[in-house]
């Protein structure tokens, strides 16, 4: 099983990952492109939930340790409403 600092590091490298995903995704594009793509839209809305989704799951010692991390604001992001 996992210690809790090693799951830790992990949610930070979902959520660095899907970031990193995101900027890919939209790097170049318009925002035309993004209204008329739903399959970007999609993709882009699962990518903000794990990345919020990770950040739920970070321990509350580690986030106190970051605290200039919008972590609430972050975790936020997973109803989605953000993109409308």
């Amino acid at each position: 099983m996992l210690e809790r600092r090693d799951k830790d590091h992990v949610r930070g490298h979902d959520m660095l990952e899907a970031a990193q995903k995101i900027r890919d995704l939209v790097d170049g594009r318009s925002r035309r492109s993004f209204d008329d793509n739903e399959l970007l839209q999609l993709a882009l809305r699962y990518l903000v939930l794990v990345v919020g989704e990770a950040a739920y799951h970070v321990s509350r010692k580690r986030k106190a340790r970051y605290p200039g991390i919008p972590w609430a604001k972050i975790i936020g992001m997973r109803s989605g409403t953000w993109l409308f």
